[in-house]
């Protein structure tokens, strides 16, 4: 079953973290953003059975229910996040309102999430939702993007009486005051940023017990965290070729009112991994990612 669609008189609500895998708490925070369209895929896998019994070869004998598996993707315009609402401490697996928030081993296993939508009377949830990866982008003078894609342990209806709180808030553009991209060098901060996209993966993994009461999984591992950073600029010449072999001991993105740095990051290819051309204009995008072993690869704060 597949749920789909552009979100024009929904609401969606957070309640993380579960302290139990797939039972929603008490906590309830309306989602951090302007959801533009959400999907939500859940199979139980039903498949069909012959034997020997079988009546010919259309004779199947049963349909059995094996793995049940969820998985979904949210896209919203961003809008300012804060320490104690906001779509970062659920990436990170951190719980709100203890920034700075960061990845180490110390919070690297997953902490889930329920995800209650609401269209007028119609409640659905989503129970041990863990978020996969997480992106941001956004380009000079358009609406700052994100997406989030998680895997969960169960979709299903739900009847309820409460309401869903509203957030009213102006999604982000990328112009300057609202976005700053620093790094060790005064060259390429002096350069055109025409375009940023961050991209947070947790590599998640979800698990079926054999001993299981249901064909729902039971628990949510992270695999290797990944984080990097996509910056397309405006006419970089030459300069770029220069440094590539550098480490910049942090790079910070603001983005409203939210600092994420990237620390000890280098360039991944010497050459741009997208080269551009609109109306003589040579735009060359290159990707920076986190390498110092031991260190915690990204930390966020919050200006507000």
């Amino acid at each position: 079953m597949t749920l789909q669609g552009d979100w024009l008189a929904g609401h969606l609500n957070i309640d993380y973290p579960e302290s139990t895998f797939g039972v929603a708490p008490a906590i309830n925070k309306p989602f951090k953003g302007i959801i533009k369209r959400f999907e939500v895929n859940s199979t139980s896998n039903k498949n069909l059975f012959w034997g020997l019994s079988s009546v010919g070869r259309t004779g199947a004998l049963s349909i059995t229910k094996t793995k049940q598996e969820v998985n979904g993707r949210i896209e919203f315009d961003w809008v300012d996040q804060t320490a104690e609402n906001n779509i970062i401490c659920p990436t990170f697996f951190q719980p709100f309102g203890t920034a700075p928030y960061t990845i180490s081993p110390a919070n690297d296993l997953p902490k889930s999430m329920t995800l209650t939508m609401a269209y007028g009377s119609d409640f659905r949830e989503v129970r041990g939702a863990v978020i996969d990866s997480l992106t941001i982008s956004g380009r000079s003078g358009e609406i700052i993007r994100g997406e989030i894609s998680f895997l969960a342990k169960l979709y299903s209806n739900v009847s309820t009486t409460g309401s869903l709180s509203d957030l009213y808030a102006d999604p982000i553009i990328a112009t300057a005051g609202n976005v700053n991209i620093t790094t060790d060098d005064t060259t390429i901060d002096a350069l055109i940023v025409d375009e940023f996209k961050i991209t947070f993966k947790n590599n998640v993994a979800m698990h079926h017990d054999t001993k299981a009461t249901d064909n729902t999984p039971t628990a949510a591992t992270a695999g290797k965290f990944e984080a990097q950073l996509d910056l397309t600029f405006l006419e970089e010449g030459d300069y770029i070729h220069t440094v590539i072999d550098n480490i910049f001991s942090q790079i910070v993105v603001t983005i409203g009112n939210m600092d994420i740095k990237f620390k000890n990051c280098k360039i991944t290819s010497p050459i741009p991994i997208k080269i551009s051309e609109e109306m003589g204009i040579r735009k060359a995008t290159y990707t920076f990612v986190p390498t110092a072993p031991g260190v915690a690869p990204v930390e966020v704060t919050f200006n507000a």
